[in-house]
């Protein structure tokens, strides 16, 4: 069947895997929003908006995802072992841990907030070195997060060179996101993007819809105490 024959599908799940998945729909109309009002794709998560994620499609019959207006973002999958150049002061998840890699007065510092949005770590870093980011404290040139099990023993590496940032996703288990406020979804992949704390969205096209088209949404109880606001953070906030 030839790609332009594809059906653009969606499904919504807790995890990146997909493993617990619990909304899974085609896609029929030219724009839709995924968000937790009831009009839209509806999700019970605490931590998404009514109105977060919108899809529209273009021109070149592609979908682009905009992030609406996510208190805490949205963010999307980088492909692993394959290294990605991202902008300083963008966000970057790896499991329950939210980085930041910019630069003070010309030199890189790396910050690690935890799920609280809580500022637990930051560390000058020296361009050329390429920096182990996990819970091990063996590997070469660690960063270490040792307070989140979601994260692998070395999940992403960090190389800055001309004040140019690349990190490259080490195969781990539960992925490294980076933020975005809007990206055009390629035709060829699963796009995989993270809404809320919580939420997944795995949007792809498929050659025919699969069988089990919808399955009962469940309560997402993902911290409703939490005070993240990612779009309100300022790296002049953190005492460096």
């Amino acid at each position: 069947m030839e790609s332009n024959s594809k059906i653009p599908y969606i499904t919504l799940s807790f995890n990146a895997q997909g493993t617990k998945t619990f909304y899974q729909k085609l896609i029929e109309q030219n724009v839709i929003v995924i968000g937790s009002y009831d009009k839209s794709f509806h999700i019970i998560d605490e931590t998404v908006e009514s109105k977060q994620l919108e899809l529209r499609k273009s021109e070149d019959d592609l979908y682009t995802a905009t992030d609406v207006s996510a208190s805490y973002g949205s963010y999307i999958k980088i492909d692993q072992n394959t290294p990605c150049v991202i902008q300083p002061g963008q966000f970057i998840v790896i499991g329950k841990t939210w980085i930041i890699i910019t630069f003070v007065a010309d030199d890189p510092i790396i910050i690690l907030i935890n799920e609280k949005f809580k500022v637990v770590a930051q560390y000058k870093l020296n361009q050329g070195t390429k920096y182990s980011v996990g819970r091990s404290s063996t590997a070469d040139h660690p960063i270490v997060i040792s307070d989140d099990i979601t994260v692998s023993s070395v999940h992403l590496y960090v190389f800055i060179e001309k004040k140019t940032i690349t990190i490259t996703d080490n195969n781990s288990t539960n992925g490294s996101f980076i933020k975005f406020s809007k990206m055009k979804l390629e035709k060829g992949k699963k796009s995989i993007l993270r809404i809320g704390l919580e939420t997944f969205a795995v949007f792809e096209y498929v050659d025919k819809v699969p069988s089990n088209k919808l399955l009962t949404p469940f309560l997402v109880s993902a911290a409703s105490t939490l005070s993240l606001r990612v779009r309100n953070f300022k790296v002049s906030d953190v005492d460096l």
